[in-house]
């Protein structure tokens, strides 16, 4: 898994093209899925 680090620059369409690539064979989508879920295990965790 690639970890995304949060941007807060990011705009609204770059999260949008980012959710349409491929990062290491998975879709866009499922990397900030779980790079989001790694953010919510560390503050709650």
């Amino acid at each position: 898994m690639t970890y995304l680090v949060p941007d807060d620059r990011q705009t609204d369409e770059e999260l949008k093209k980012q959710t349409n690539q491929k990062i290491d064979d998975l879709p866009g989508e499922q990397q900030l899925l779980m790079s989001d879920q790694i953010i919510l295990a560390t503050v709650f965790g």
